[in-house]
């Protein structure tokens, strides 16, 4: 019977592998041997499978115990060296202070976007209505097609 592990340990997973892998999926698609559109999908699908589990509070936790269990900050573990750390997080909007520069640094990004979203969309400098100061327009570095993909939920 196949399970879900008999699958994952047919990829790749050292650094040897994984290079020679990306490799060859890279050449199969250049080539024209391999669907491009289709290679991506199932990638991206593979993406979302890795996210999904990586995501799971259950999981993060049966990670730590076993990292725990090697009672050091680093070891090593088969073609990977794996380092712990630790993150803290804070709530700072207890402080008038910090929700005061909080509401400035809103604005301020606020203005920022619409002057971005004025130079995006002007192809000579014009002046400021309301301060006269001269504004250029955005030079454009690069435009790169998005492809996104939405999985539809099956009854199966």
């Amino acid at each position: 019977m196949e399970t879900a592990v008999s699958t994952l340990v047919l990829l790749p997973n050292t650094s040897n592998q994984i290079e020679t892998f990306a490799n060859s999926l890279i050449s199969e698609i250049v080539n024209g041997n391999i669907s491009a559109i289709e290679t991506d999908y199932r990638l991206k699908a593979i993406e979302n499978v890795i996210d999904k589990v990586r995501k799971n509070k259950e999981v993060k936790e049966a990670i730590s115990n076993e990292c725990d269990n090697y009672g050091k900050k680093q070891f090593n573990f088969g073609d990977a060296t794996i380092s712990l750390s630790s993150r803290s997080n804070y709530n700072y909007s207890k402080c008038a202070k910090w929700n005061e520069l909080k509401g400035i640094e809103k604005d301020i990004t606020e203005k920022r976007k619409k002057l971005e979203t004025l130079m995006q969309s002007i192809s000579n400098e014009i002046a400021d209505v309301e301060t006269g100061e001269m504004i250029q327009p955005a030079e454009l570095l690069d435009s790169t097609k998005i492809i996104s993909y939405k999985f539809i939920k099956s009854n199966l």
